[in-house]
């Protein structure tokens, strides 16, 4: 009996221990359940906050390289590690005054991460341009083939326009056109799919067609709706002679745009309607079209000088749309040569300008944490 009692008492002790835990584990599960968790948009935005440098907004003020106290201070902190402080001096250095300095833009680069596609390539079509030897040359010339092989556009159209221009080191790898259409259908920000369509019906080195031209223009307004579809419908408008495409598909283009839900009171869409309407014969509704525009101008999100100097232009229109003539902004015979140099410039100038963006304290963008990105390696 006393065994059992002993039994009895010491088997009530260990129940009652495992009840209490059972009660204790409950609610701290419960509790942890109550506590709301940390997201990974607010993880990495208190990441940003934590690794943040006040100095950093100084680099904002820096256009170019004069070493004035917002650049210093700048330099400092890209010296001491701060990668968005190391893009503003990138671009500050790469400007064409009397502050340039090239070998500064070169080390500043390949100060940056290797998965930074934008920085490779730079140091790779730096090296093309301005090596001052042909191995250097050659190097700059396979970097860049690298990164077409990555499928990265800049690269497409800087390797395409060294072809065109006869710059290349060794024989080309890859077709001039190819190259420029895969750019154009992945990111027509790189490669205007406009221009694109001139390269074709000028040919280069006797390739090319009018037809392709025009599927590139119809797939990639198709693709990119609606910015290039207004841009491919402006272009086939206003360009003096038209071979691509019936007039009245500039006029569907721009109705498709326009008429789709919140693009209806914008009126850069109202004025490529009212173009694409006179290029096709229908003057009236060109007239009215643009009417619209300019009083669309009023309401729209531009500063007072934008708003300015867009009504003069409109009104510019408008009036020879009275007059019973119509836009002329592109010629379709264009220079080849002059037309690859400035792509390879525009490729370049938009690599830049990557290293121009604003930077801002991510402890203001609480209300935009899912954008924010911390600002050190």
């Amino acid at each position: 009996m006393h065994q059992s009692g002993l039994k009895s008492r010491f088997g009530w002790k260990i129940g009652g221990v495992l009840i209490v835990g059972v009660i204790a584990l409950f609610y701290t599960l419960t509790s942890e359940e109550d506590t709301p968790q940390a997201t990974p948009a607010e993880l990495r935005l208190a990441k940003a906050i934590a690794a943040f440098d006040p100095r950093l907004l100084s680099c904002n003020e820096v256009t170019n390289a004069e070493p004035t106290d917002a650049f210093n201070t700048c330099a400092e902190v890209a010296k001491e590690g701060f990668v968005n402080a190391r893009h503003r001096l990138i671009w500050a250095y790469s400007r064409a005054d009397e502050h340039q300095n090239w070998q500064e833009v070169f080390g500043l680069l390949k100060s940056l991460p290797t998965s930074d596609k934008n920085a490779q390539l730079l140091q790779h079509a730096l090296m093309h341009l301005m090596g001052d030897s042909d191995e250097l040359k050659l190097e700059g010339e396979e970097g860049i083939k690298r990164l077409v092989h990555k499928n990265y556009a800049p690269a497409n159209v800087i390797l395409a326009s060294i072809y065109a221009l006869g710059q290349n080191q060794r024989p080309p790898s890859s077709n001039i056109l190819w190259l420029l259409r895969k750019a154009a259908l992945s990111d027509p920000t790189v490669m205007d799919p406009t221009t694109l369509s001139l390269i074709y019906a000028n040919q280069i080195n006797g390739q090319g067609t009018i037809e392709q031209g025009a599927e590139l223009l119809k797939e990639s307004a198709d693709d990119f709706f609606p910015v290039v579809t207004n841009n491919v419908a402006w272009f086939l408008a206003t360009i003096d002679e038209n071979p691509f495409h019936p007039t009245d598909y500039a006029v569907k283009l721009a109705s498709a745009v326009v008429n789709n839900e919140g693009n209806e009171n914008n009126p850069i869409y109202i004025d490529t309607l009212a173009a694409a309407y006179a290029r096709n014969g229908e003057q009236a509704k060109a007239i009215e079209t643009q009417e619209k525009a300019l009083t669309a101008i009023t309401s729209f999100d531009w500063s007072d000088a934008t708003k300015q100097r867009v009504t003069a232009q409109y009104e510019n229109h408008l009036a020879m749309y009275k007059a019973g003539n119509t836009l002329v902004e592109y010629e379709l015979n264009i220079s080849l040569p002059k037309v690859f140099n400035e792509l390879k410039m525009s490729a370049l100038d938009g690599l830049f300008r990557q290293y121009l963006r604003k930077i801002t304290d991510p402890s203001t963008l609480k209300n935009n944490k899912d954008d924010t990105q911390p600002a050190t390696d």
